[in-house]
């Protein structure tokens, strides 16, 4: 017997509806961006075999515009007049709408962007003559950026549900406040431990041991442990807003 707060199936249909709907929106769009990193990576290839694993930063533009966008209207029909009342009368719970949502635009979008692009890579690697390893493509800066997507992608899921209109502009002004936020508190917090309102053997001091054994560690702490999970409960807490 399942809970109805959350079930299974119920996930699972919401999932496939979800990606349904999605599909059929982003197909043509999906289609000319592949076709484009095709002609990039084939380009690449045939003239200067060598500089192969540089497209990788062409795939990675793509994932992340294409990523942040897709999160920025999974909600959509949330603030849609006419679907509105649809949406939030499926027979899924709150819980299931934002796991479904979040799966398809992290997880499932990572793992489907990585494949696709993986084997347009491989296409490369093939006109190059394998003069480039096939691991290449899993470099560190790859998985620091999946990382990085699926803890910054949680803050655009809140924006999808909190933003009525022009969800992606306002989440990045948002983000942008945040990094600015974040910048006068570090610079506040150096000035009163090295500023001269402390004692007088901290005036002199640099204040880089700080920030290397204090401050990025906490920050590393805040981001990758702290941050995606807050913004989910935040976001489940602004869909179940939105349902009163």
């Amino acid at each position: 017997m399942h809970s109805s707060l959350y079930n299974p199936n119920r996930q699972l249909h919401f999932v496939l509806r979800q990606a349904t709907l999605f599909r059929n929106r982003w197909a043509i769009a999906a289609a000319a961006l592949l076709g484009a990193l095709l002609l990039i990576t084939l380009a690449t290839a045939y003239f200067k075999p060598e500089a192969l694993p540089q497209v990788q930063g062409w795939y990675q533009l793509a994932f992340w515009l294409v990523g942040l966008i897709f999160t920025s209207q999974i909600f959509m029909e949330l603030h849609a007049p006419n679907q509105a009342y649809a949406y939030l009368t499926l027979p899924v719970s709150t819980l299931e709408k934002l796991l479904g949502s979040w799966l398809l635009t992290s997880p499932i979008y990572v793992l489907g962007f990585t494949a696709v692009t993986y084997v347009i890579y491989f296409l490369g690697i093939l006109v190059t003559g394998f003069e480039v390893s096939p691991l290449t493509y899993f470099d560190n800066d790859f998985l620091n950026s999946i990382g990085t997507y699926m803890v910054i992608q949680t803050l655009y899921l809140w924006g999808a549900a909190y933003f009525r209109k022009t969800n992606f502009l306002k989440t990045v002004l948002v983000q942008i406040i945040l990094m600015l936020l974040i910048g006068m508190w570090a610079g506040a917090l150096i000035y009163m431990i090295y500023g001269g309102t402390f004692e007088a053997e901290h005036q002199n001091a640099s204040p880089a041991p700080f920030m290397e054994n204090v401050f990025v560690p906490a920050m590393k702490v805040l981001f990758w442990g702290v941050l995606g999970p807050y913004m989910l409960l935040v976001t489940y807490f602004t869909l179940k807003e939105r349902q009163l």
